[in-house]
This record gives structure tokens, sequence and C-alpha cells, in this order.
């Protein structure tokens, strides 16, 4: 096996490694060269390698401050489509992050809603005796649509062009209201990169906030705007979010009442508005089906995500008088995990899109596997009515890699 002195490997390695920010793997070689250099058998390379390590060294210094500067930066650059955007992927003193511009538009991050855990109180905290609109809150993904150089761009939640649901909306109803101007604010439902798979239809579009520069319109404008142009286009149905109608504290228990159907339909809760204000709240059975499925990869979760959903689901079954049980269900979730990884050695969720060209798909992949904790596995493509349709696998690295770990014997301290 031929030996490379350092002094040769060093400019070409570690400059690839560092402008991979792959600072650890950096520190690991050098820690190599080290012991390398303090061998008795290379002291005749001494001088040599001596002077590669300082070379090094200084490599990964400057390595440290540009992954020191990359964590406090703010903000970043980015193209799709041959359009640069400018996204805040931090909070400074002037923007939120989620916000962007792109163009001569400036688009401010979506505005959080606060949570209620208790109805009644609540809506007499924040509303008081005034009569507020209640809507479904739909369980998909968050998208702001808008235009921009000719062409309707979606954008989640964090600031970043979505190219599934940039694909799909085009030639949709929404295209007509971000050509006047509209920022679309949506639920997208059904066969997503990041929803569970569907039958009965493909993909949803729920809008459930216009708005005009950085005004939001009342629900009452917001129906007004939408009333002529609800409907389904190639496949993609476009619609308002369904509306419960006008309440007040006064109709608590006929609000009760409503809330506790939802919860056996397994709806995720209800978004209370008035005027530009908002608060949210969440039925028991969604978040049991969440707490649930979560335990098909435990380890991929923070302890904090399972609190907060056993917490949401108490409070809801205390206040509306019923009654739920997690417990077998959650020892199922488990059993299902541990069968997946005895027969394939890994924990994974499949999904299920259906895109126009085979280039969206791959920016899709490429998004996806931004996270060091999910492995994008590709089970199956074909060409159907005019689209291309992926089935693909998430897999839950952090939980596939424990459990192959407990039921192969190794030993753990806890």
């Amino acid at each position: 096996m031929k030996l490379y002195p350092p002094r040769l490997l060093a400019p070409k390695f570690f400059y690839s490694v560092l402008c991979q920010h792959n600072i650890t793997k950096a520190i690991t070689v050098l820690g190599f060269i080290k012991v390398y250099i303090r061998s008795p058998i290379n002291h005749h390379s001494n001088f040599v390698a001596q002077g590669s390590l300082s070379f090094i060294t200084t490599f990964i210094n400057v390595g440290h401050s540009l992954k020191g500067m990359a964590k406090s930066q703010k903000s970043s650059i980015e193209k799709f489509e041959g359009i640069s955007y400018k996204v805040w992927v931090r909070n400074d003193k002037e923007h939120k992050r989620g916000c962007f511009s792109i163009g001569k538009r400036h688009i401010h991050s979506y505005p959080h809603i606060k949570r209620v855990l208790s109805l009644e109180k609540g809506i007499k905290k924040k509303f008081g005796e005034e009569e507020f609109y209640v809507e479904e809150k739909i369980d998909g993904y968050n998208i702001r649509a808008l235009w921009a150089g000719e062409k309707i761009f979606c954008f989640t939640r964090s600031g970043h062009v979505d190219a599934f649901s940039t694909d799909r909306l085009r030639g949709s109803v929404v295209e007509e209201l971000a050509k006047s101007g509209y920022v679309v604010c949506g639920e997208m439902v059904g066969n997503t990169p990041y929803t569970d798979m569907e039958d009965s239809y493909d993909i949803r579009f729920y809008v459930f906030d216009l708005f005009k520069g950085n005004r939001r319109l009342s629900p009452e404008e917001r129906r007004e705007v939408m009333g002529g142009i609800e409907g389904s286009i190639d496949g993609e149905t476009v619609l308002s979010v369904p509306s419960l109608g006008k309440f007040s504290i006064r109709d608590i228990e006929k609000l009760k009442k409503a809330v506790v159907k939802m919860d056996k339909e397994g709806k995720e809760g209800i978004v209370m508005k008035r005027k530009t204000e908002a608060i949210k709240y969440v039925l028991a059975r969604h978040e049991i089906k969440a707490f649930v499925e979560s335990y098909m990869a435990p380890f991929d979760y923070s302890p904090g995500f399972f609190k907060e959903r056993a917490i949401r689901a108490a409070l809801f079954m205390d206040e509306m008088g019923v009654n739920e049980n997690m417990g077998m269900c959650v020892e199922e979730a488990v059993m299902k995990a541990v069968r997946q990884v005895k027969e394939r050695g890994r924990i994974s969720k499949r999904f299920r899109v259906r895109v126009n060209n085979y280039t969206t798909w791959t920016d899709i992949k490429k998004r996806l596997s931004e996270s060091k904790d999910i492995y994008i596995r590709e089970v199956a493509s074909e060409e159907r009515n005019g689209k291309l349709e992926v089935v693909f696998e998430k897999v839950y690295v952090k939980s596939s890699a424990k459990l192959r770990s407990f039921l192969s014997g190794s030993a753990f301290v806890d």
C-alpha cells in the first residue's frame, strides 16, 4: 500500500473537506497526522511533515472561523429556475426567520398563531364578548404563493421555494390570484412530500389567508375574493378552508359540540379569527394520532414533542368530557417499528408525489435530503396520465440505528 506524505495530501484533501464545512472530519484526520509525525519510524520526515502540519492547522483554524460565520449568518441568497431570492434563515433586528425578498418584493414571514389549550377561557381572554369567525384548521403543510418574474412561485414557512407546490399550482386558479397581486397562503394536503398518501384524491390546496401587500384580508374579504374562483383544474382542487360560521362566547356550548363532532371525524382543529387577530385550538384524536405515529421513530423526535401532544390531548378530553386511549396504540406503533427493523433493517414511511417533470422530483429530493436524520430512498417511478409518479421512503436514520443496536444485544448506559 502506497502512503502519500501529508505535504501532498493537505492542499487538495483538506481544502475539499473544509469547503464542505466538514470541520470534524478535518480535525480527526489532523489527529492521525500528528500520530504519524510523532511516530519513531518517521523521524526522517519530521521536517516536511511539520511544515504540512502548520499548513493544515491554519486551514483548520480558518475552517472554524468559516463555520462560526455560517452559524451567525442571518440570510442567504438562493436560486430556483434561474431566479435569485434572499431568505432570512435567522431573526435579525429588522427581519424574522422565514421572510424573503424576490425581485422588488419583500414578503414578511407568516405570522405565528397563538395556541389556546382551554377553549372557553381562551376565547374569553382573546375576544371577550365580540364575535369571531371559526374555520377548520387543515392538517397539511403551509405554503405562500405569489407572482414573480412572470411565474408563480410557492414558498414554505421557512422562506424557501417549494418545488412540489410550485410545480403543481402553476396553471391553477391560485395563479390567477397571484397575478392579481395577492400573496396566497394555504395548506397543501394529499399526495405531497410531507403528508400521508391519499387514494381518494391527488392533492388539495386550502386557502386560509390572502395578503395584499402586507395587509391580511379579513375572512369576509377573503371569501368575497375566493367566491367566484374556487374549483379544480388538472386535478388540483383549490378551496377556501371550511367555515363553521360566526360565534361569540355566548355560543360556547354550540362551538364545543361542533369541535367534539370534528374530533370524532379526525379533524386537526379550529382557527378563530377576528379582523387580523387569531388563535388556534387543536383536537384530541389528531394529537393522539401524531403522538402514536411518532413512536414509529421515537429517537427522531424530541421529548417535548411527545409531552406537548399528550398534554394537549388530555386538556381537550377534560374540557369536552370525552375519553380516548393511547396506551395500547403506542405499543402497536413500537412493535411495527421493531418488525420493520427485523425484516428490512430500517424504519421508514412511504410517500407518493405526482409532478410534471423529473427536474421537480430532483429538487424535492435535494431539499428533503438536507436533513441529516432522514435518508430518501426512491422505491418506484413511472409516467402516468401525463405526470411522473414517484413513490419514495423517508428512512429514519437515528431510530433505525438505535433499534438495530438494541436488537443486536449491544449494552448501553441509560
